[in-house]
């Protein structure tokens, strides 16, 4: 429940509670958790006298956990009829409609249903036989809107091993027994022979809903960039080789896969334009030196100053490395300048061509100041007025 950012212990609950096993077990774990339960029971007067017996049964168990009861009857044969859909749908619209108004009626916080893990999976199948996209082979959602399912990683088995170690009574729904619908076939027929096919059939398909699930959530984060669907099957592989330096862009944003996370970045609409402001003066006793501001030997350097992007095979003398050449691609590499600002990176080049300032980032040894050194020349940039791309 924490993982999925469900209600916090304590918070008011609307649990829906049949008085099978699945409900029962997800009451009492909720009340023994801390939570505040308002229990809603719907009799939907279906099965004759055992609609009566189960809300009997719901009735003394919130009498013996000491829980508020909600109950409501309804005449589902004829919404049905009425709105010319099967009876199973017309039981789902009907009792959902109902929470929503009991949730808000009685402050809760959320709707909890006892959809399990194995429920999960014959929806699932369920789906894959009427023909599905990735949503449907994701199954159920843990949280939807203000309906949560806490029992989603719980297994069937291991709910009535708990009842049962717990020594916990539930009622029976003669009809789950019938293969009279699609789900009881899947549920009765269908898994079984799976199981007899892969033993391992239910937990392989857990783990398949999990992954397609992961799969769907990834592609649902970066599909509201503007990424299609190629690019996005391409940064899912680029992040699992760990692909440092892949980049993606689609209309508005960029996406870098950056040390086994992908960063995502609005792309610039607006020009930015530069100047180098330069200034020849007299050494001062006592000079602050800085990557953001050139200060270069007036002797040494040769005007005038160009400023321009950083190029592919651009060759530099860096400060502090005694006239050693180092490529600014490496260097850039070295101060680990994520690939999207990459871009962004200027050089000033002097009157030789020589490259004597990485802006920002390094200086040039053969223009640095020395002991002897009596007038500099100090180079800023300086950012000009924007202008948006669109208007220039």
């Amino acid at each position: 429940m924490r993982q999925s950012r469900m209600p916090s212990v304590g918070s008011r609950l609307l649990v829906a509670v049949s008085g099978g096993a699945d409900s029962v077990f997800l009451l009492r774990c909720l009340v023994a958790l801390g939570y505040d339960c308002v229990v809603a029971h719907c009799n939907f007067h279906l099965r004759a006298e055992e609609s009566d017996r189960d809300e009997r049964f719901v009735r003394d168990l919130c009498s013996v956990l000491k829980v508020s009861l909600l109950i409501e009857h309804f005449d589902t044969r004829s919404y049905a009829s009425t709105h010319g859909v099967s009876i199973e749908m017309a039981a789902r619209e009907q009792r959902y409609e109902w929470f929503e108004r009991m949730r808000q009626s009685s402050g809760a916080e959320a709707i909890a249903v006892a959809h399990h893990a194995d429920d999960n999976i014959e929806t699932v199948l369920l789906n894959m036989l009427r023909g599905t996209g990735l949503k449907g082979l994701c199954g159920m959602e843990p949280v939807r809107g203000r309906v949560i399912r806490p029992l989603l990683c719980v297994r069937r088995d291991e709910i009535l091993r708990s009842m049962a170690s717990h020594g916990w009574d539930f009622v029976t729904d003669s009809t789950n027994l019938q293969p009279d619908c699609k789900r009881n076939k899947v549920r009765l027929w269908l898994l079984p022979l799976m199981e007899k096919i892969e033993p391992q059939a239910r937990a392989l398909l857990l783990r398949t809903i999990e992954n397609l699930r992961d799969d769907s959530a990834f592609f649902d984060t970066y599909s509201a960039y503007g990424f299609n669907r190629t690019q996005i099957r391409q940064m899912r592989a680029a992040l699992s080789a760990n692909r440092t330096g892949a980049l993606f862009t689609s209309a508005d944003y960029t996406a870098l896969v950056n040390r086994g996370e992908i960063q995502v970045q609005p792309r610039s609409r607006s020009r930015v334009s530069y100047r180098l402001s330069v200034e020849e003066r007299d050494r001062r006793a006592s000079e602050v030196f800085s990557d953001t501001v050139l200060l270069a030997d007036a002797d040494k350097i040769r005007l005038p100053l160009l400023l321009r992007p950083w190029q592919v095979g651009d060759v530099f003398c860096p400060y502090g490395m005694d006239g050693r050449r180092k490529k600014v691609s490496d260097l850039l590499a070295d101060k680990k300048i994520p690939l999207t600002a990459k871009d962004e990176v200027m050089v000033v080049t002097d009157g030789e061509g020589r490259i004597v300032w990485v802006v920002g980032l390094r200086a040039d040894h053969r223009v640095s100041v020395s002991s002897s050194t009596r007038r500099v020349v100090e180079v800023r940039l300086v950012e000009e007025d924007n202008h948006d791309s669109q208007s220039s």
